[in-house]
């Protein structure tokens, strides 16, 4: 009986083990999506606006036209940008034609970063 206990035991811990990295992968492959530069345009209060370019390193940082860097990061579907003393803008994201377009959407409405962004694989 001791035995069943210990060989149940050791099932359920390669169970946990194995389970627990299979999200990490999945997030991983799901951020080299986003790993390049990216062209496009915003939205902002219903207009376009051109000439903004994001570059997404493999290392989480984030730097946008302005050569402000930030951090960002993936989790649960959604983009997180982290301004630093502020906190993170969170955005859900689409990818298109086969990865070259990504859109993001803020999903705070209330956040002084009120735009959607339409960007384009460039590099």
């Amino acid at each position: 009986m001791k035995k069943q206990f210990e060989l149940i035991g050791i099932i359920f811990l390669f169970l946990i083990v194995g389970l627990s990295g299979c999200d990490e992968n999945v997030t991983k492959a799901e951020k080299e999506k986003f790993i390049g530069t990216w062209y496009g345009y915003t939205v902002e209060q219903g207009q376009e606006s051109y000439g903004k370019t994001v570059i997404f390193y493999s290392s989480g940082l984030v730097v946008w036209t302005d050569s402000l860097q930030y951090t960002y990061r993936i989790e649960e579907n959604k983009l997180y940008v982290d301004y630093g003393d502020i906190s993170a803008d969170v955005y859900s994201y689409a990818f298109k034609n086969d990865y070259h377009t990504l859109i993001l959407s803020l999903l705070d409405p209330n956040s002084e970063n009120d735009k959607d962004y339409t960007i384009h694989l460039i590099k």
